[in-house]
């Protein structure tokens, strides 16, 4: 006797199989969609983008490289930029990394943060808003960019430079009564 097999229990089963796949296809994209969202914060930003310019694949890293560890840039005169670029490499790789918002910050599409390497200032960190993107209607991502990076040493150099309110960086200097500051020749 031949049993004759319905169609429907064939049917059934691929229903079922694409059905999973595609909950594991919406898991899986609303998971990934709300780690960017989390990770693309500004302070977090700050935080993945020091990390990146220590690899050397950030724009943070291109900004570094152009206005800190170049013999042209103003700071190549401040002493040895392959010197500083090591350190720096060495310190954002080992240290652990922490920001907080730099007095007078309060724009949120201009935040700047002192970014602080096991508690020790490490540098100023100024970014930008360049542009948002939506993902499931609700979830607004920002893109970053790099405005300004300032360098901080430990101990007494750090100490020696402020940012005002306004933004701008103030530089304290002394110096014996015998000589005489020059900037810049």
């Amino acid at each position: 006797m031949t049993k004759k097999r319905s169609g429907f229990r064939t049917f059934y089963l691929i229903y079922v199989l694409i059905l999973i796949a595609a909950l594991v296809f919406v898991y899986t994209y609303v998971r990934k969609t709300l780690i960017a969202y989390e990770n693309s914060g500004s302070e977090k930003t700050a935080v993945a983008l020091v990390q990146e310019a220590a690899k050397g694949n950030s724009t943070l890293a291109k900004y570094l490289e152009e206005n800190c560890f170049s013999q042209s840039s103003a700071s190549g005169k401040l002493g040895d930029p392959a010197a500083r670029k090591a350190r720096f490499e060495e310190t954002a790789k080992k240290a652990k990394l922490s920001v907080v918002p730099a007095a007078g910050s309060y724009d949120s599409q201009h935040p700047v943060y002192n970014v602080l390497a096991d508690g020790q200032p490490f540098l100023t960190l100024g970014l930008e808003e360049t542009g948002t993107v939506t993902k499931l209607g609700i979830m607004t991502l920002s893109e970053w960019d790099v405005t300004m990076c300032v360098l901080r040493a430990a101990g007494a150099e750090a100490a020696n430079v402020k940012l005002d309110a306004d933004g701008g960086l103030s530089y304290t200097v002394s110096c014996p009564d015998s000589f005489s500051v020059s900037i810049d020749g």
